[in-house]
């Protein structure tokens, strides 16, 4: 895939993430204000700043990986060898788009049943689900393009860390 339409797929996918996520998600809603938190509870201004820089690296890692070429093939490779790389690249880059997309519905749904819903056990468990898609989806691109996979260990170290803020909300708001 070209650069432009990938980096034009990763950014929409992203967005459309980003907006579902804002406009369900309200902060200063009296009955938040009145949960218990617990002392790890970063700041309120922290969620938007790391959110920003998290959609945006989920943005070009995966336009990293729906633009991963397989190098020419060389004159001493058998018959055969460079069509195979391609094709296992290809399957490769089909299943992250899969990943992806999972992932990122998993990601705006936390935040409809944690806000909406108020649910907040069944947002722990969607938290984990979504920490574990987040480092199933850092592994993927790591295979296609190891920077790539390396630019979403932060995303995968936010949504395991939200996992556990989301058990502690809920233990100490039954």
């Amino acid at each position: 895939m070209k650069f432009l339409p990938a980096f034009a797929l990763s950014s929409a996918a992203v967005t459309v993430t980003a907006a579902v996520g804002s406009l369900v998600t309200t902060p200063d809603d009296l009955w938040y204000k009145a949960l218990k938190k617990p002392s790890f509870q970063p700041p309120a201004l922290a969620f938007p700043i790391a959110w920003t820089a998290l959609y945006a690296s989920i943005a070009s890692a995966s336009t990293q990986v729906l633009t991963a070429e397989t190098p020419a093939p060389s004159t001493v490779q058998p018959a055969g060898v460079w069509q195979r790389e391609q094709d296992e690249l290809e399957r490769k880059v089909r299943h992250y788009k899969v990943a992806l997309g999972a992932n990122l519905v998993l990601n705006a749904g936390w935040s409809a049943i944690f806000w909406q819903g108020r649910n907040y056990k069944l947002a722990t468990a969607e938290a984990a689900l979504l920490a574990a898609s987040s480092i199933d989806l850092a592994r993927r691109a790591y295979q296609i393009k190891p920077a790539a996979g390396a630019l979403l260990l932060p995303y995968a170290g936010w949504t395991s860390f939200a996992a556990v803020l989301s058990g502690a909300i809920a233990k100490l708001n039954p």
